[in-house]
């Protein structure tokens, strides 16, 4: 299944930029054998980030941004669960990360019975694991950014922010307030005719709307992390969606 939404330059750009979402994702029943050590987990070869073969459910996403002419992945998430205990699948990824080259981060580390939370750096770019617990299965979410190509498309927010994008609203003049700002944002005269905008936040976890000729229109709340970029369009149903980008 893919994603796309087409839209016109971010304000201030002169470069048509699209953000594409590509997901993957494999659906496998399994019966867990042996006591779910990491001996049993063995990785899906060939994979983007390391999935154990024993998963039950798996969606791994890319994250695309086109500028111009030229395409740049610039992050790729993981969600999955498997039928093994916490430990073992911490093992799994502790080993198959060091395989790659990542490095364990001791900061904000978070390590509990049924909860872990590690950031690394990889040679690409900053990663992020988080495991927990859920009908007896270990849940998996894995993200690695990939911090050259963001940053040639523009997507890597300023040192200690977050960014907050639009593409592909309506083709119309809108109003965006977050975090206690209003931005009026002109639709773009090109072909395209979208209205696309660009905010730097500080971290944290934001409601925000969008004014339209029609009226107000509120999205769910957001929590953006020091570093991350979030993007926000419209579902084909009208609905607002926010997706992390970066």
């Amino acid at each position: 299944m893919s994603v796309a939404t087409h839209g016109a330059p971010v304000a201030g750009r002169n470069t048509p930029l699209i953000f594409l979402a590509v997901l993957t994702v494999f659906t496998l029943l399994v019966v867990a054998a042996g006591n779910g050590s990491r001996g049993d987990l063995e990785a899906e070869p060939d994979s983007v980030l390391p999935i154990p073969k024993q998963n039950t459910t798996s969606t791994t996403t890319t994250i695309v941004m086109r500028v111009a002419d030229t395409k740049e992945t610039i992050r790729y998430n993981l969600v999955a669960d498997v039928a093994a205990g916490l430990r073992n699948v911490l093992g799994f990824y502790r080993n198959e990360l060091d395989k790659r080259g990542w490095k364990e981060i001791d900061e904000g580390a978070i390590l509990q019975p049924d909860r872990v939370q590690l950031a690394f750096t990889s040679p690409d770019g900053p990663g992020l694991l988080k495991l927990g617990t859920a009908n007896g299965r270990t849940t998996i979410e894995l993200g690695q950014k990939l911090s050259a190509a963001a940053a040639r498309s523009g997507m890597v927010p300023e040192p200690g922010h977050a960014k907050l994008i639009s593409e592909g609203l309506d083709g119309v003049d809108v109003s965006v307030s977050i975090d206690g700002q209003t931005i009026k944002v002109a639709r773009d005269s090109g072909e395209r005719k979208s209205s696309t905008f660009t905010i730097d936040l500080p971290p944290g976890k934001f409601p925000y709307s969008l004014e339209f000729a029609e009226g107000p229109q509120r999205g769910r709340p957001i929590e953006i992390a020091t570093g991350d970029t979030w993007g926000i369009t419209k579902t084909l149903s009208g609905e607002l969606m926010a997706q992390h980008l970066y």
